[in-house]
């Protein structure tokens, strides 16, 4: 399969910075263990972020409706599901808002680390570091280990207000 995505160091990155409200205990733990702390999606500034939703009528385009079911047709299993939506309008409609509301459940499920290549952004400052009072940790992208698979991460525990702190693939300081 063809990656479609390139790391900070493949687009000559070198520096990612992360925004955060200072809390005494994650410097320590990110620094020192490894460990992000994430946001949860339901945080974010925009209300629409994280929250994809399908067009409803989108299947309604004879294109569409049969690259949705080509791949369904080849499993005996699955063709009655494809011939189900070939004929019925409703029932494509309710697929796809039943796909949005599964997609947005899953995406609420799990934890954003934002990163940016911009150390000197008024607006990071100000949204994501608590109005200027916050800090600002950089992490080298020449140092970063990349792979072509996900790092395995789990949660190590929730934090008090609730923030899920992820142990992941990130190098402790020595």
């Amino acid at each position: 399969m063809e990656r479609t995505h390139c790391t900070a160091l493949e687009n000559k990155i070198p520096t990612l910075y992360h925004y955060e409200k200072f809390r005494a205990e994650y410097p320590t733990t990110t620094l020192r263990r490894g460990i992000i702390h994430c946001s949860k999606p339901a945080n974010l500034n925009d209300p629409w972020d994280c929250k994809p939703e399908f067009d409803p009528n989108a299947l309604d385009d004879p294109d569409v409706l049969e690259r949705e079911v080509a791949w369904r047709d080849e499993d005996p299993a699955k063709h009655l599901f494809a011939e189900k939506l070939r004929r019925e309008p409703q029932f494509r409609v309710d697929f796809l808002a039943n796909g949005s509301k599964q997609l947005q459940q899953m995406i609420a499920e799990r934890g954003i680390y934002c990163l940016t290549p911009k150390a000197d952004s008024t607006l990071m400052w100000s949204r994501y570091a608590d109005n200027h009072r916050g800090i600002c940790l950089n992490s080298t992208s020449a140092t970063t280990r990349y792979s072509e698979r996900p790092p395995k991460s789990s949660i190590v525990k929730n934090t008090p207000d609730g923030f899920p702190a992820i142990s992941s693939t990130i190098t402790p300081a020595e």
